[in-house]
């Protein structure tokens, strides 16, 4: 029997990805804090960086693989104002993150690691994506060690054990923190859960024979224990629901490895997967730049359907202009990188959301468009009601009569009369023009 989880990984890369916003300044500041600019890198023979650059070659190749508008997007060296990618390699630090006991003597698992990189993927709308590259501080990685890791890096509230603080908060202070303009705790907390996404790429050991990649993977995919796919223990998840969530979720093309993209996680494994350096470059940068362009389009939708509620016009613009500039339904003139972005849009749910989105969209439409229509009917009315006067003279006269009538002064009389005329008068604008009002204020105030 295989003891799944002491099956050793030979080689991974490991990352976690989450969202915050961004002030406009935050490209300064973190070049003052040693981020670089991935156009400042230079097109090298080499990289220097893990997850970010690409080489004069790479740049050849992808120009023949990806179509340009995901190129100018996702894979350009050149910075533009709807993407700018920024890299950091950290200094070495050991970090321990644990999780929290359930209640007192219950098992508690915990992890360390050193963060090797951090990569900021900036977007329009000052939405960003921070990307930590992880390495397990141990020579003998297991399945069970990266599937433990995996699973408390995910968490927001997992505990680093030095500062005694929750992971996220870690994340944004002693982190992200030397670049004060970042904040991962306001409005992204509304619309990103309470997880990150995972990326992880296992290559198991080449003398490991009979390995079911299949099982392990959805294991890795979920955070389960390893072998767990596989028990039919009463507390199991059903083979049928295994078999749905895998069924447009998983890409098994070659016979050494296969891949599966979930909700809050993309992995790979198998066999052979980074053993030559341009295996590794593939999964390190190019198929990782299709997922962190699949991130950005959910994260982005996410967005948009909190802020549902407030979908005025100036929001239903802007959701087609996101569809126009950021949805695409193929993005490579070739097979596997396209049918690796098939799953992920099966596994993050993409077309489901943007469906969703749309109907929203022309409920509200319609529900702003029969309120549109009452206000015009009414304004009409009062139009009728004005023409339908004779003269100006008998409001002239009504006007007197109440002059006469009141036990106010002539000069206060007229004062309140002007008061009332312009409270009126605001109140009708205000009805008529509300939608152009609210969107010419947050013009002015940046709202």
């Amino acid at each position: 029997m295989v003891d799944y989880q002491n099956l050793e990984i030979s080689n991974y890369i490991f990352r976690i990805t989450g969202v915050f916003q961004y002030k406009k300044r935050l490209v300064q500041t973190a070049k003052n804090h040693g981020f670089a600019e991935l156009s400042e890198e230079g097109v090298t023979d080499k990289s220097p960086y893990l997850m970010a650059g690409f080489s004069g070659f790479e740049q050849q190749l992808n120009k023949y693989t990806f179509y340009p508008e995901i190129r100018k997007l996702i894979f350009s060296n050149d910075p533009g104002e709807n993407h700018r990618v920024m890299v950091k390699t950290m200094p070495l630090k050991i970090i321990t993150v644990s999780d929290v006991a359930l209640y007192p003597g219950a098992p508690v698992k915990s992890c360390t690691f050193t963060v090797r990189e951090i990569r900021l993927d900036l977007f329009d709308d000052n939405m960003g994506l921070f990307t930590l590259d992880i390495q397990l501080s141990t020579d003998f990685v297991s399945l069970q060690s990266i599937s433990d890791a995996s699973f408390l890096l995910n968490q927001f509230g997992a505990r680093e054990a030095e500062k005694d603080m929750p992971w996220n908060k870690y994340i944004e202070a002693h982190l992200l923190g030397t670049v004060s303009d970042v904040s991962l705790i306001d409005q992204p907390a509304d619309y990103s859960g309470s997880k990150y996404k995972t990326y992880l790429i296992a290559e198991f050991k080449e003398s490991e024979n009979n390995i079911p990649v299949n099982a392990l993977l959805f294991d890795l995919a979920t955070f389960s224990r390893p072998g767990s796919t596989q028990s039919d223990t009463q507390n199991s998840m059903s083979k049928e629901y295994i078999n749905r969530m895998m069924q447009h979720s998983t890409l098994k093309v070659y016979n050494n490895w296969q891949a599966i993209c979930l909700l809050d996680s993309f992995m790979a494994a198998g066999q052979s997967v980074l053993n030559t350096e341009g295996k590794f470059a593939t999964f390190s940068k190019t198929y990782f730049h299709i997922y962190i362009y699949a991130l950005v389009v959910k994260y982005k939708l996410f967005k948009f359907n909190y802020d549902v509620a407030e979908l005025d016009t100036d929001k239903r613009d802007h959701f087609q202009d996101f569809m126009t500039k950021y949805f695409f339904g193929h993005i490579s003139y070739k097979f596997l990188p396209s049918e690796l972005y098939k799953i992920m849009r099966n596994g993050l749910e993409l077309d489901h959301e943007v469906k969703i989105m749309r109907e929203r969209i022309d409920s509200i439409g319609k529900a702003i468009q029969e309120t549109e229509q009452k206000r015009t009917n009414l304004i009409l009315g009062i139009v009728s009601f004005i023409t339908g006067l004779s003269s100006i003279k008998p409001v002239v006269e009504y006007l007197h009569w109440g002059k006469d009538k009141m036990l106010l002064s002539e000069n206060t009389y007229w004062v309140v009369v002007g008061l009332i005329g312009l409270a009126a008068g605001s109140f009708l604008i205000w009805f008529v023009f509300e939608t152009k009002i609210r969107r010419f204020y947050r013009l002015l105030t940046g709202n």
